[in-house]
């Protein structure tokens, strides 16, 4: 569902975006429709609410009425001309972001010439205006209601947009999870070689140090070295076939292994 902003003076069309307001609800839910009235909560920074909702918003209405151009401040000055109004930030922003803007033109009013509008605004003069007047509301409603359906959702977008990422992370985690998966295993499985017993007899063995599943270390050699000359807590470790490395690696710990117990009597194992 599209978020729809309606932006308006409060001494030029008040009344009418009351009443746009409650034409727009029903259609596209009350959270969707912005009106400063009914959207920002007490206490909270004006502005920087406006500016959050027009960020978000996938729709710009202006409400222009017949004296939306000339209203001036307390100064004399046309509200429309100083940078700080409301309105002339709101519809600034809108532009800037390139969001579909909607001018809707109450009663007589006519759309505003560029060279009636400060430099921010003069690109509001290439839009076209939908006229909405009293007598014919229905009318104006129904083709402000067509217009704002046709425009793609935003959220949706959003929503669509993140599906996607989410897929493509999600699928290179998987392919990269995979692929290391078959380098660990084949080099687990292929490469490694380690010391282990075999009977009852030191042997070099290449392949997993233990059964895994169906598949279990080929025997490369068998060693003079029984087990039964090794301290129990060194025979162990060999019997769990936990001592991987490369080749010259476990040949250099059979050698270490012969060296330090090879001259030991065997005892009761």
């Amino acid at each position: 569902m599209i978020r729809i902003f309606i932006s308006y003076r409060r001494d030029d069309t008040e009344w009418v975006a009351g009443r746009l307001h409650d034409a727009l609800r029903d259609p596209f839910r009350p959270n969707r429709v912005f009106r400063d009235r009914d959207t920002i909560p007490f206490g909270a920074d004006f502005w920087h609410v406006i500016e959050q909702y027009v960020d978000k918003c996938d729709a710009f209405i202006i409400l222009i009425g017949e004296r939306w151009l000339n209203i001036c401040d307390e100064s004399g000055i046309e509200r429309l001309t100083d940078p700080e109004d409301i309105v002339h930030k709101e519809v600034a922003a809108a532009l800037r972001s390139g969001k579909p803007v909607f001018p809707v033109l109450v009663g007589r009013a006519r759309m505003p010439r560029a060279y009636e509008l400060p430099t921010s605004l003069e690109a509001l003069a290439a839009r076209s205006g939908l006229e909405l007047s009293d007598s014919h509301w229905a009318d104006g409603v129904r083709q402000l209601r067509r217009a704002l359906r046709r425009l793609p959702d935003s959220s949706w977008r959003s929503w669509r947009s993140w599906k996607r990422r989410h897929i493509m992370v999600t699928l290179a985690a998987l392919l990269g999870s995979t692929a290391l998966t078959g380098v660990v295993w084949a080099t687990y499985t292929t490469t490694g070689y380690y010391v282990g017993v075999d009977g009852q007899v030191v042997a070099l063995f290449k392949g997993p140090p233990k059964e895994i599943l169906w598949l279990k270390g080929g025997l490369v050699k068998r060693t003079s070295l029984s087990v039964c000359q090794l301290p129990p807590d060194e025979a162990a470790r060999l019997r769990s076939g936990d001592r991987r490395g490369t080749e010259t690696k476990a040949e250099q710990y059979v050698q270490d292994l012969l060296r330090t117990y090879g001259t030991n009597p065997n005892r009761s194992c």
